[in-house]
């Protein structure tokens, strides 16, 4: 690579200004440039438009790789906290209930390991849901809500587990 600088577009721009907000407002550090900087790209790039935000809407969910999953996951996420944050600042008009709705449904690879990385990208996937789901752990999560991940998982950590122990 050159090693030239690449300007973020109005989505990258927008998704980073959403995670440093957020991550002043909880250190009660001003934000306030920035969340103006936020406030100019949800009018310029019709962000009010959630599927402009993400570049897909929840009709495009079955198209997304387990690995791109992860990047996505983790953007709405930071929406729907930043809707917690900065209540009707940037409305969503899907997030999280969407996601967690295709997921009971999604066939997640399970082990072996495949040499096309698709049971990491499974696993890594589902580690993620199970951030969101518990909040990064600030919410009990009980196996009987959700016990398909659940059992992946366990399925998975054991498959791990009896990997190593060769």
């Amino acid at each position: 690579t050159s090693g030239a600088r690449v300007e973020a577009d109005g989505k990258d721009l927008f998704m980073q200004l959403m995670y440093l907000v957020r991550c002043k407002e909880e250190m009660e550090l001003d934000a306030t440039e920035m969340i103006a900087a936020a406030d100019a790209l949800w009018r310029e790039h019709d962000f009010a438009t959630t599927s402009n935000i993400f570049g897909l809407g929840p009709a495009d969910f079955c198209s997304v790789s387990d690995g791109d999953w992860v990047v996505l996951i983790m953007g709405i996420m930071i929406m729907e906290f930043n809707q917690l944050l900065f209540p009707r600042r940037w409305p969503l008009q899907w997030g999280l209930r969407e996601a967690f709705t295709y997921f009971r449904t999604h066939a997640f690879k399970g082990p072996p390991y495949d040499e096309e990385y698709k049971f990491h990208d499974s696993f890594y996937l589902v580690t993620h849901i199970a951030f969101a789901v518990s909040a990064y752990s600030a919410i009990k999560t009980n196996a009987k809500d959700i016990p398909w991940l659940f059992d992946y998982n366990r399925r998975s950590c054991l498959y791990w587990v009896k990997l190593a122990s060769r």
